[in-house]
């Protein structure tokens, strides 16, 4: 079995530390470990280096040797430019395909999530791989027990139970609902029939083509394009030409939101996840000290309560007096502090400052 982890996005909910140049799963926002870094380990030791494949930028391939120095440079596979979710899996399906691994299980993976349980990760990988060698025609996705109510995730609804194992169990698939309004996030929630959608699944890359051969035509036969130009002299120009041609679309759109539901399973299983997409997801998973503080580097606090504070200027203390559901994020050339849930302004905020020419570089 294949793992590939896509490690491509911005993250600009976690500015200022994700930034263009340095997005969020190449930090050290967990201890002294990246996320990137934190999801390779969980594929320890089931998985061979060989074995796992990453997909990101062209412009983060030294971060990434640096990051990941075990991963043959072989296993990178880089998009020469954004061109959304669809595109990124297309290009890693027919490299996958021209290595020789169409027919076998590939799981997809992202690089910006954490684990509590990964135990039960591996558990359910190994159980997908064999279920897909013997189902080569569907997906399987995997399913998040809900903790809470969300209306910023994604929801699978499942029907009947097809299998029972130790720590998890296989359901058919139903349908999906992205981001859903509050109320009915509560009935999801509520009802027993409906998982987190955590974007995790396993197929064959024969599969995933074969749905853009038929769903997508004029996006196959660029991808088939850049697929024969691989091992040549000519990839590069190849690549940068069609690559940049592919519409602009998520691949749920493109290929999931059309299969048959029959053609589809899911795995309901409790992994400890997160997405540590804002600040406040972070502070919400890790565990706080006596006064419910989240810090990392040189801080001091006085009558402080429920706040993030991340100081990543070693040159520099922060000191906080009487602080209350506060975010303070300090770098070497910004200090962000806003209240916590503010996570959406911040995006807004830093689209403003990317085209401000005083303010780019800080972005």
């Amino acid at each position: 079995m294949k793992a590939i982890i896509f490690a491509g996005g911005i993250g600009t909910r976690l500015w200022p530390l994700s930034r263009q140049d340095t997005p969020k799963q190449f930090e050290d926002i967990i201890g002294s470990h990246s996320t990137l870094q934190l999801g390779i380990k969980r594929l320890k030791p089931d998985f061979d280096e060989a074995d796992i494949f990453i997909s990101t930028g062209q412009r983060y391939l030294d971060t990434l040797k640096q990051q990941a120095p075990n991963i043959p440079s072989e296993n990178f596979i880089t998009e020469p430019e954004m061109r959304d979710v669809a595109a990124a899996i297309g290009l890693a399906m027919v490299h996958m395909e021209k290595l020789g691994h169409a027919d076998e299980p590939v799981a997809i993976l992202w690089s910006d999530h954490v684990m509590s349980k990964p135990d039960n990760f591996r558990a359910v990988l190994k159980f997908a791989d064999q279920y897909i060698r013997k189902n080569p025609d569907k997906f399987l996705f995997i399913g998040h027990v809900p903790r809470f109510a969300s209306d910023n995730l994604g929801w699978i609804e499942i029907g009947k139970q097809l299998d029972q194992q130790q720590n998890f169990s296989l359901h058919t698939f139903k349908s999906f609902r992205y981001r859903p309004p509050k109320e009915i996030a509560e009935s999801y929630f509520k009802d027993g029939q409906h998982v987190w959608n955590v974007g995790y699944f396993i197929v064959t890359p024969r599969l995933v083509l074969n749905y853009y051969k038929k769903l997508a035509p004029d996006f196959y036969r660029r991808l088939t394009l850049i697929q024969q130009a691989i091992g040549t002299p000519n990839y590069d120009k190849v690549l940068s030409q069609q690559y940049s041609q592919l519409e602009k679309t998520s691949f749920d759109n493109l290929v999931l939101e059309k299969i048959d539901p029959k053609k589809a399973v899911v795995i309901k299983v409790e992994l400890g996840w997160a997405d540590i997409g804002t600040w406040e997801a972070l502070w919400d998973i890790i565990d706080k000290d006596k006064d419910n503080n989240l810090t990392k580097g040189q801080t001091i606090t006085s009558n402080a309560k429920n706040c993030l504070i991340y100081n990543y200027d070693s040159d520099k203390l922060i000191v906080g007096v009487n602080l209350d559901n506060l975010v303070i994020v300090n770098t070497k050339d910004v200090i962000l502090i806003c209240p916590k849930g503010s996570d959406g302004q911040v995006k807004r905020l830093v689209k403003k400052l990317q085209k401000d020419k005083r303010y780019a570089k800080h972005t």
